[in-house]
């Protein structure tokens, strides 16, 4: 597993560890702290992932990890996360082509505050190559399903953002053509 430091914490000295400790050694805003001799303790099946190094040197190298104008992390962000996850959780490389699907966004800080950045954001698009991989989303919620995990439809609304899964929903299945038994479960809050 790995946790998403905030935004105001990965381009920082304080970017926290999945045990809420900052790389200064203090806890970090939002962890907890351990007593003295206390180590975090993690399920035996999880593995922590630490995915700081490769948002620091996405960051060094010129790559926005986060929008701007919002609090969510870029499709570059969870690209550079996913990269270094890859190798720990025994999946096979996969290659991406990347495409910009959108060069106006304006997050949800510009939209709750009307503040209006002098840019823009992108929203970026990252496709397996292979051409016949494939997904299915279904929508727990409304009961519907979905050809794929993008909504191209929703940047000509008013929320672009939802180009991504269609919108926040409490629980959201996605079958893919991989051929595996393994099921990955990923728990997110808006920040994902």
């Amino acid at each position: 597993y790995y946790v998403v430091p905030a935004a105001g914490e990965a381009g920082g000295k304080r970017i926290s560890d999945s045990s809420g400790q900052a790389t200064d050694g203090s806890p970090a805003s939002g962890g907890s702290s351990s007593s003295a001799g206390d180590q975090p303790r993690t399920p035996a099946l999880a593995q922590p992932i630490d995915v700081r190094p490769a948002l620091q040197q996405a960051l060094e190298e010129g790559t926005q990890v986060y929008y701007r104008s919002d609090h969510h992390w870029t499709a570059d962000g969870a690209n550079a996360a996913f990269a270094a996850a890859e190798n720990v959780m025994g999946l096979s490389h996969t290659d991406f082509s990347r495409a910009v699907v959108f060069n106006r966004f304006s997050g949800s800080l510009s939209a709750k505050t009307g503040w209006q950045l002098p840019v823009y954001d992108s929203i970026v698009l990252y496709s397996p190559e292979d051409p016949a991989f494939c997904c299915f989303i279904r929508n727990e919620e409304q009961g519907s399903t979905a050809p794929s995990c993008f909504h191209p439809e929703a940047l000509e609304g008013a929320d672009p953002y939802e180009f991504y899964f269609g919108g926040n929903y409490p629980l959201l299945t996605i079958e893919t053509s991989a051929d595996t038994e393994r099921t990955l479960l990923v728990f997110k809050d808006s920040y994902a």
